[in-house]
C-alpha cells in the first residue's frame, strides 16, 4: 500500500539493516538532527564514542552486535549546556533484553576521556538510552514510549523544579526512549513519526527487503529527513552495502535457525524433565504403594499373631477349666466316699 500509486518515489536503503543505519549515523549532522528529535533536546554537538555492528564475521565467525554510543552536548532553553551519553541500540528480533542490560551495565561502569575547557579529562556521563525495536512490545503501547524521570519530594509528593541537572542523581539514574518500528503509521504525523517513517518495513520493494520506496514529497518536509533520505538513496546504489546486507540476511537466517534449534532443544529438555518428573512420581507412588502393602502385611501379621495369642489363651483357659472340673469331680467323689464312711460308722455305733 506504500507509497500511493502515482506519487513520485525515492528508493532508499533499508535502515533497519545495521550496516545501513551505521553508515547513516556516521554522518554527524544527520545523527545530531535525528538524536535531537528523538530525545526532544537541542543537541549542539555530537561525538561518536563507540560502535558495534551486528553481524557474524564470515572468516572468524565472531558474532558482533549493534550499538552506537555518542557524547552529546545539550543546550537547555535557559542556555545552560551539559553533556550526556546517548546509548543507541537497535534490534530486529525479540529476546535481546539481557544483551541490552549487559551493555547498560558496562556504560554505567565506563568513564570517557573528553576534552573539557581545552584539557583531556576522564569523566562519567549521565546516560540516555534509545532502543529502536524491529519487533513490537505490546499492542496497547504507542509507537514511541518515553520513560522520563521526575524530581519529586518524597514527603509531600510535589514535583521539584530543578535548574541544572544534579550530577549525583543524574549519574545513578537515566531516561530512555523505546520505539516500536512495526507501529509506524501509514500516514506519519508530527516530526518524530515522519523521521521514523524511513524505517517503515511496509514500504519494502516487492521481493527486495534491502530497499524501501518513500514519497519524494516526504523529503521536502524536514531538512534532517531530507539529508537522511539523500544518504539512504546513495547507500542503496552501493554494491558493497548490498553485499553487507546480504551477509546480515544470512546472519539473521542463521540466528532464526539457531533460535528454532534452541527452542527445540528447550522443548526436548522440558519434555525430558517432565518425563523424569513423571517417572520420579511413578517411582515414589510405587514406593508408597509398596510401603502401604508392607504396612498392610505387617498389620495382617499382627492380627494373626493376636488371633494366635487369643486362641492359645482360650486353649489355656479351657485346659484350666477342664482341670477345675476334674478337681471338682474328684472332690465330689471324695466327699461322697467320706459321707458314706461316716454313715457306715454311725450305723455300726447305733447297733453297739
Amino acid at each position: 500500500m506504500f507509497p500511493a500509486i502515482g506519487n513520485p518515489v525515492l528508493i532508499i536503503a533499508n535502515p533497519l539493516y545495521d550496516s545501513v543505519f551505521k553508515a547513516l549515523m556516521e554522518d554527524t549532522e544527520t545523527a545530531k538532527g535525528l538524536v535531537s528529535v528523538l530525545i526532544e533536546r537541542n543537541v549542539i554537538h555530537l561525538q561518536l564514542l563507540a560502535q558495534e555492528h551486528a553481524h557474524r564475521d564470515p572468516q572468524t565467525r565472531e558474532l558482533k552486535v549493534f550499538r552506537l554510543d555518542f557524547c552529546a552536548t545539550v543546550q537547555t532553553s535557559a542556555g545552560d549546556r551539559y553533556q550526556v551519553l546517548i546509548e543507541l541500540q537497535k534490534t530486529k528480533l525479540p529476546g535481546n533484553t539481557l544483551r541490552f542490560r549487559h551493555y547498560l551495565g558496562r556504560r554505567y561502569q565506563a568513564v570517557e576521556e573528553l576534552r573539557i575547557e581545552g584539557r583531556l579529562r576522564k569523566v562519567a556521563l549521565p546516560i540516555l538510552s534509545i532502543y529502536l525495536l524491529g519487533h513490537g512490545l505490546d499492542e496497547q503501547l504507542p509507537l514511541a514510549i518515553r520513560v522520563a524521570r521526575r524530581y519529586q519530594d518524597a514527603v509531600t509528593g510535589h514535583e521539584i523544579a530543578v535548574g541544572a541537572p544534579q550530577e549525583f542523581i543524574e549519574l545513578l539514574t537515566h531516561d530512555a526512549l523505546f520505539v516500536q518500528i512495526p507501529k509506524i503509521g501509514p500516514r506519519p504525523e508530527g516530526r518524530l513519526e515522519r523521521l521514523l517513517a524511513v524505517f517503515d518495513q511496509r514500504r519494502k520493494l516487492e521481493g527486495d527487503s534491502h530497499r524501501l520506496a518513500v514519497e519524494e514529497e516526504l523529503s521536502q518536509t524536514d531538512p534532517v529527513l531530507e539529508r537522511m533520505l539523500r544518504t539512504l538513496n546513495r547507500l542503496q546504489e552501493s554494491q558493497e552495502m548490498e553485499q553487507i546486507m546480504t551477509l546480515e540476511d544470512l546472519y539473521q537466517l542463521e540466528q532464526e535457525q539457531l533460535n528454532l534449534e534452541l527452542e527445540a532443544t528447550r522443548d526436548a529438555l522440558r519434555k525430558e524433565q517432565t518425563r523424569r518428573e513423571e517417572e520420579q512420581r511413578r517411582r515414589e507412588e510405587e514406593q508408597r504403594r509398596r510401603e502401604e502393602e508392607q504396612r498392610r502385611r505387617e498389620e495382617e501379621q499382627r492380627r494373626r499373631e493376636e488371633e494366635q495369642r487369643f486362641r492359645e489363651e482360650e486353649q489355656r483357659l479351657r485346659v484350666e477349666q477342664q482341670a477345675l472340673l476334674q478337681q471338682e469331680q474328684s472332690l465330689r467323689e471324695s466327699a461322697e466316699q467320706e459321707l458314706q464312711r461316716l454313715r457306715t460308722l454311725l450305723k455300726d455305733l447305733g447297733h453297739g
